[in-house]
């Protein structure tokens, strides 16, 4: 294990650095907040009455000694800060907190944590931070296994654990450990080990070094279409290998998309491509045209390159996300079942009879 401190991280929006006294006021504030503070180890339970207790003043010397501490070679605990280009101020914001505390005597087991500004939820950030924060602490620090876990109620924290690829390992009923929450509460349990995080398959962004790939994976997918169309519509035209990659990659590009790549052992084993919608006038006058993202093209999606399109429509804005799914692939209808999704329109089809 590599006792290295909490090195500053960079993702695409967001600057993870070790703590300073200049943003600890601000994230005292957040924690006071209810719904950040709810599922939140802040202080003793026997203060949480104690209104004096709770003043920045007093508050003060806390955040002091946290700080003091900030920079030692055994401490992993990182304030999130949101990019200037991501704020309507243009200036760099504090908005949480990420950590990888010890977890009873052995250094190298991690629990993790982390709490964002309430105005700030539901962007994508908490879960944005805890993957930069797992993946330095795995491939850098080199810890053993991270043992944490989650309020069953606390919805959103439990899926951001599933999303990085814990396995949940059961469930336990306790008292309230919480400052501000009294009473019993059953928690979920996740584990994950260095080993388990490593080998598991990396998802990015397109790179052109895999366009063979991509292209290998389109004609998989087509000839599976092509063998359960019962209408005998579809075709696997000479020029589908050579071209339908780059078309795909053209739509995504001239619409604000990704397309994502599943890597295992440097070949790609799966895909996603979505762009965001677009609208024209017959839309606006029959539909109330949200912001919305939609799936255009995918081979052996898994629930990882959906989260990934997901998280990506999520952090520009997106309500809704739309996949158009071949009738004939049950295997597909069913895996989006399974991801939340439901039925909005059906495409109907029939062959005329000639005399």
């Amino acid at each position: 294990m590599n006792l290295i401190g909490s090195k500053t991280i960079e993702t695409k929006r967001l600057i993870l650095r070790s703590s300073s006294m200049e943003e600890q006021k601000r994230l005292w504030e957040i924690l006071m907040v209810p719904e950040v503070n709810k599922f939140y180890l802040t202080s003793a339970k026997g203060k949480a009455n104690d209104k004096e207790y709770w003043t920045w003043q007093v508050q003060e010397k806390f955040y002091k000694s946290k700080v003091n501490k900030a920079n030692n070679q055994d401490t992993f605990v990182w304030s999130i800060f949101l990019k200037p280009e991501y704020v309507v101020s243009g200036r760099e914001e504090v908005i949480g907190q990420v950590s990888a505390q010890k977890n009873g005597d052995d250094i190298k087991v991690r629990d993790v944590g982390w709490f964002i500004d309430k105005i700030y939820q539901g962007n994508g950030y908490a879960k944005e931070a805890a993957t930069a924060m797992l993946d330095y602490m795995f491939k850098e620090v080199e810890i053993d296994k991270i043992s944490s876990g989650a309020v069953r109620d606390n919805i959103t924290s439990c899926k951001i654990f599933e999303r990085l690829g814990f396995t949940k390992i059961g469930e336990v009923e306790e008292d309230s450990p919480y400052t501000f929450y009294d009473g019993r509460l059953i928690f979920s349990k996740y584990e994950l080990t260095r080993e388990m995080y490593l080998s598991q398959v990396q998802i990015i962004e397109y790179q052109d070094q895999y366009l063979n790939d991509v292209r290998d994976l389109l004609v998989e997918l087509e000839e599976y279409i092509l063998s359960i169309d019962e209408d005998n519509l579809d075709q696997l035209h000479p020029e589908y290998r050579e071209k339908m990659a780059l078309l795909d990659l053209e739509e995504v590009n001239n619409n604000n998309g990704k397309c994502y790549l599943a890597i295992q052992n440097n070949k790609v084993v799966g895909l996603v491509m979505g762009f965001v919608r677009t609208y024209d006038e017959y839309d606006y006058l029959d539909y109330k045209c949200p912001r919305s993202g939609e799936v255009a093209r995918g081979a052996k999606i898994g629930k990882n390159l959906m989260n990934r399109i997901e998280d990506y429509f999520i952090s520009i804005g997106c309500d809704y996300v739309f996949v158009d799914c071949f009738a004939y692939n049950k295997n597909a209808f069913e895996f989006y079942k399974k991801q939340g999704y439901h039925p909005r329109m059906y495409n109907n089809v029939k062959k005329l009879k000639k005399d």
